[in-house]
């Protein structure tokens, strides 16, 4: 059996239609060509492992259409050169002859056809833009895995990826990211099980993820609020210096002695600044924390994330 894989250039809110330039679709969208802006070689890595392997084209025919009119024209492009060799694979009900090379039309229901067309035993299938497969698709549980490239703009309006379908509802497990200087963001995840639920209210103590600590008291020497020692992988962080600095970074830390380190700063000074902590877990499972500081009252009060 051979796996599904979405690929997906899409904005902020979720729209994918016409990324590439106004032409691709112009049914009445104002925005067409929106990643040109952000496109550079940053990502080229990951988009060759993407777009670099053994595959053919699952597409919609819409999409069909747009790379049918551009792709034959542009073969001297790597990926061109790549896609007019590939097999392509189009869901459409109409029944307009298909003109571009090694294309073949899946008959009958959309969902069944794929289904079918998974089971096979051949190279996996790449699906490109095609947004009204989704819709189809990940609801039947077709789709294995998800590559979204993510770029910073909003486009409050067109054609979106996601299904409302509760039956899309499903755990995904990030397995490769990377980032470019214009703020654009690779991601590929895979499909992880049914959605996993919990409550913080219901966890033990210990477990706690989010615990607010206080103690009345001027800075001097370890503050009460650090005792005991607090669990969790994020240590509290205060300071009683009144020069603020921009952001802080801590490594992880649970140990009271090190968080006291960092909280207790200037002992001769009862005025500090409290941490906000932004935790960012990598893709190695450590932990990254940007503390923004703010004017505190002389009433230490701190908060730790678990």
């Amino acid at each position: 059996m051979r796996k599904i894989i979405g690929s997906l250039f899409q904005s902020l809110d979720g729209v994918i239609q016409a990324p590439g330039g106004p032409e691709e679709d112009p049914t009445g969208f104002g925005h067409g060509g929106w990643v040109f802006p952000y496109f550079d070689d940053t990502l080229d890595e990951p988009m060759k492992r993407l777009l670099g392997g053994s595959y053919e084209l699952l597409l919609g025919r819409r999409t069909y259409e747009i790379f049918a009119a551009y792709w034959p024209h542009n073969g001297d492009q790597p990926i061109g050169e790549t896609f007019n060799a590939v097999r392509k694979h189009v869901v459409t009900s109409s029944d307009r002859p298909l003109m571009w090379s090694n294309s073949q039309r899946l008959v009958g229901d959309p969902t069944e056809a794929v289904a079918r067309l998974k089971a096979s035993d051949r190279p996996d299938l790449l699906i490109q833009g095609s947004s009204m497969l989704y819709q189809a698709l990940l609801p039947a549980g077709l789709v294995d895995q998800l590559a979204l490239i993510t770029f910073p703009v909003m486009l409050g309006c067109g054609k979106r990826w996601y299904s409302g379908d509760p039956a899309t509802a499903r755990s995904w497990t990030l397995v490769e990211q990377a980032h470019s200087l214009n703020g654009v963001h690779f991601a590929s995840f895979v499909r992880n099980g049914e959605v996993r639920t919990g409550s913080f209210a219901t966890k033990p103590q210990a477990m706690t993820n989010l615990r607010s600590v206080s103690a009345k008291r001027k800075v001097a020497g370890e503050p009460a609020a650090l005792r005991p020692p607090i669990q969790g992988k994020v240590p509290i962080a205060l300071w009683a210096d009144q020069t603020r600095p921009s952001s802080r970074c801590l490594a992880p830390v649970t140990r009271r002695t090190a968080a006291s380190r960092a909280a207790v700063g200037r002992s001769d000074n009862s005025f500090c600044w409290s941490a906000v902590i932004d935790p960012r877990r990598s893709l190695s499972g450590s932990y990254v924390h940007k503390c923004s500081l703010q004017p505190h009252s002389s009433e230490i009060g701190a908060t730790a994330f678990g």
